[in-house]
């Protein structure tokens, strides 16, 4: 009997509140490779991806004509798998990672402390109220006996008064370029999922509306998180004195490995609204790597960091090729969509 081939395709659709999905490979019989097969033959099938959240399964199907679109009920299903997801109650797997601090604030009402903010990604995933930041010492401006002001050098640390409070509805509203579908605000006890982006404004007196289109209009789904206190001085130093550093920490209560830390250097740095600092892969950002940046077109936008994505397994699935119109074909056309997906307009 006439041999077969079968070429494996990947057709995925966008999700309605989610990232999109993207495969990063596929097997069939545990090879990468085009295979053979014929009837009563069995092959295997398997695949990971990202950006899988809110997604059960993955239904695999076939077809002579590589044209076909199994969301128009074109072609013939052949099986269906499992997503499994890495997060957990304790997610310690993958840390957070900070992304930007946006060191230069829009000043809104004349208040630049108010506007400062960070990205981060949320790694394998985390519940709101144990993160924790500590800003660089020297940048704290704090009086008194420790911690004695609002403006103390971190939040959620030992007995700060610093915590993580519900976004006000004014820094929801402010937030422009999102949706009511593609931003959530963040209570102190919400489980943010693995593999979201997340912006933390460091005080609870926001001024100036940002713009997060470049974040927002892939339909990226936005978390947005506020400290309790206003801060009377600036989160994320910006003197531009010569040869001094600051630094950033991201942590987990709950995850004592869990430490993220970005570095920059003020050196040569503009000192005006939109500056920011993206992590370097060096180790310390700067102007002469390249890592602190302005957003000379809007000063006023988040920076566009690059999510560090979370693979996802799809469980693998076996499939006996009984059906006899399978089979006398030179080439089969394999392709894998997702189960309960909306096209987002």
């Amino acid at each position: 009997m006439k041999k077969s081939i079968l070429a494996l395709l990947l057709f995925f659709n966008i999700v309605l509140k989610a990232q999109c999905p993207t495969f990063l490979s596929s097997q069939v019989n545990y090879s990468f490779n085009t295979k053979y097969a014929c009837i009563n033959d069995t092959i295997t099938l398997t695949s990971t991806g990202v950006n899988l959240i809110n997604l059960d399964s993955v239904k695999y199907f076939w077809d002579t004509n590589m044209g076909y679109n199994p969301y128009n009920n074109q072609g013939n299903f052949l099986g269906s798998a499992k997503i499994r997801s890495s997060f957990s109650s304790t997610p310690c797997s993958v840390c957070p990672q900070i992304q930007a601090v946006f060191i230069n604030a829009c000043n809104g009402s004349g208040v630049e402390s108010d506007n400062e903010f960070m990205l981060f990604s949320s790694g394998s995933g985390f519940t709101a109220n144990s993160i924790q930041i500590k800003y660089n010492s020297t940048n704290a401006q704090t009086t008194g006996a420790f911690p004695a002001s609002p403006n103390n050098d971190h939040i959620n640390i030992g007995s700060s008064i610093c915590t993580v409070k519900t976004p006000s509805t004014s820094l929801m509203d402010s937030i422009l370029g999102c949706s009511s579908l593609t931003k959530i605000a963040v209570t102190p006890t919400t489980v943010i999922p693995p593999n979201a982006q997340v912006v933390f404004f460091t005080s609870s007196n926001v001024t100036k509306a940002y713009n997060f289109t470049g974040i927002c209009s892939s339909g990226t789904i936005l978390y947005v998180m506020q400290s309790s206190c206003q801060r009377t001085g600036g989160a994320f130093t910006n003197s531009a004195s010569s040869g001094n550093l600051d630094s950033t920490t991201l942590m987990l209560s709950n995850c004592a490995n869990c430490k993220s830390l970005l570095t920059y250097n003020r050196t040569n740095m503009s000192n005006v609204d939109g500056e920011y600092a993206e992590m370097s892969p060096t180790g310390i950002s700067s102007k002469a790597n390249g890592y602190v940046k302005i957003n000379s077109a809007d000063p006023c936008s988040g920076p566009l960091s690059t999510l560090v994505p979370i693979p996802s397994s799809i469980d693998t699935i076996k499939v006996v090729l009984n059906n006899p119109l399978m089979c006398g074909y030179d080439t089969l056309f394999l392709k894998s969509i997702f189960k309960s997906c909306s096209i987002v307009k």
